[in-house]
């Protein structure tokens, strides 16, 4: 079974012991091609930049993550730019809102996510949302400033309505290992009312470990796990599953502005 992994930290695996390049080798010959790595650390972005060079089936997300807000937006927004002329980056992201955590005020948070908007609307470059309790105003702030590549909703742990609504708006649904967690009953009723087309998924590795490994360091070898409990609920094959999967992905790379697009102005 070939497979991607549409989101996973690949500074934050290291950082918890996983060697990367071994643990590239071997999934590889297991079926792994390739997926997102997100870097949301300044700091780190331009590190983040020579993982393809390595990896050449490692494409690159960089943005400001809602921790950030009380930072300067403008410097931020400075570095952010620099990162998007490489040509292996295919998304500003993950950036959101997040009101379940204590990050600055909700004004500074919408604020830093309205400018990475603007700024995705001015590249054309697609978005990656990181959204916890704070849907409704996510959904206000993309219909105020829709990103005009949409992009993918990361992590997603809504229920039908909150998908829908997203799917309106020209996003992607990305389930993770929380996906199979025995609670999470609406997270499950969301991807069987999401249209399989309109899906991916992700390990947003080292963390969120998929039930059967729960507790571990994540890695993308865990992707054939959510796989398996989406088919389920799709009543397909893991293997029809992961074609219709990789499918996406390429349709969603396919969103990702040429590095000669007029509309990148920087």
């Amino acid at each position: 079974m070939e497979y991607i992994d549409s989101h996973f930290h690949l500074d934050l695996m290291e950082h918890k012991g996983v060697d990367v390049a071994t643990l590239f080798r071997t999934l590889s010959k297991e079926g792994w091609r390739g997926g997102i790595h997100v870097c949301t650390d300044p700091r780190r972005w331009r590190e983040a930049l020579r993982y393809p060079d390595t990896h050449p089936r490692i494409r690159l997300a960089v943005g400001a993550y809602p921790s950030l807000c009380e930072e300067d937006h403008s410097l931020l927004m400075s570095h952010l730019r620099e990162a998007l002329s490489h040509p292996a980056l295919v998304a500003i992201g993950e950036i959101g809102l997040d009101f379940f955590r204590s990050y600055g005020t909700k004004e500074a948070q919408i604020a830093l996510f309205r400018t990475q908007l603007h700024l995705a609307r001015e590249t054309g470059h697609p978005v990656i949302l990181h959204l916890r309790e704070a849907f409704p105003e996510a959904i206000s702030l993309l219909d105020e400033v829709p990103p005009p590549r949409g992009g993918i909703a990361h992590c997603f742990s809504g229920g039908p309505e909150e998908a829908e609504a997203l799917l309106e708006r020209g996003f992607y649904i990305s389930f993770a290992g929380t996906l199979t967690y025995p609670r999470n009953h609406s997270l499950r009723d969301a991807a069987r009312a999401t249209p399989l087309s309109a899906v991916l998924v992700e390990t947003d590795s080292p963390y969120l470990a998929p039930q059967p490994v729960r507790g571990t360091v994540n890695h993308p070898g865990t992707i054939p796990h959510i796989i398996e409990a989406l088919a389920s609920l799709k009543g397909l094959s893991p293997e029809e599953t992961a074609t219709h999967l990789m499918s996406n992905y390429r349709r969603f790379l396919e969103r990702v502005p040429p590095l000669s697009d007029p509309t990148l102005h920087h």
